[in-house]
């Protein structure tokens, strides 16, 4: 009896393993999956085969990992995935024998070139602790500059940012959003915004710079990190 209980939770298990049922989140994958489920979902390893074909790892329906993506028209690509967009390091071969391969990295399903770090900073004075930069998403060509201290938003004032790709379109008393008209592009920022604080806990205004660049287009958020004395 044990023996033939087990050998049904084994032949369940395969079965749930190759159902049809376990959803493929990708409409061009949409067809057949074989592979690991959970919770009605690919997850794990599988193979997925629509229109396109996928074979690697999946999360919550979606490629997301490591994996091999051949497009209909006969490209494939091989690297790396989040949640089913081209994410990290990855090759593109194309089918026709003239279009060269893209090897290096990506970034939401775009291309960012051989380079894995896609922003630098280049040199920033001695006011600032550090500058974070955060890609929001590739719907817009701009950069919003905030300013902090110890991970709180300060004020700041007279921000400048001096760069001919660069257009100031709007800001407050804790941001300032430039236009850019084409990317990579590389400037200096230049401001006033609250640093080290005094012995009676007040924060002084103090004036930096840091000139940096970003080599990849997209909505950025980048965020000066002032200095303390605490």
């Amino acid at each position: 009896m044990k023996i033939f209980s087990l050998g049904l939770l084994m032949l369940m298990f395969s079965f749930s393993a190759f159902s049809q049922d376990c959803e493929v989140k990708i409409p061009e994958l949409t067809g057949e999956y074989e592979g690991k489920c959970k919770r009605g979902s690919a997850h794990g390893k599988g193979k997925a085969v629509g229109e396109d074909t996928y074979e690697g790892n999946f999360k919550k329906g979606y490629p997301d990992g490591k994996g091999i993506y051949t497009f209909a028209n006969g490209n494939v690509y091989e690297g790396e995935f989040d949640k089913g967009l081209k994410a990290g390091e990855g090759t593109m071969t194309f089918a026709s024998d003239d279009v060269p391969a893209m090897v290096g990295y990506w970034i939401d399903d775009e291309y960012a070139g051989k380079d894995k770090k896609v922003h630098n900073v280049i040199d920033r004075s001695t006011s600032i602790k550090t500058v974070r930069f955060r890609r929001i998403s590739g719907d817009a060509n701009q950069i919003t500059f905030k300013f902090a201290n110890q991970g709180k938003p300060v004020k700041s004032s007279n921000v400048t940012f001096e760069c001919p790709n660069a257009v100031f379109v709007s800001g407050t008393d804790f941001e300032a959003v430039y236009s850019i008209s084409e990317f990579p592009v590389k400037g200096n920022l230049i401001f006033r915004a609250a640093g080290l604080r005094t012995a009676n806990g007040s924060s002084d205004f103090v004036s930096g710079q840091a000139e940096f660049e970003i080599t990849f287009r997209g909505d950025w958020e980048v965020t000066v990190e002032m200095n303390n004395n605490e």
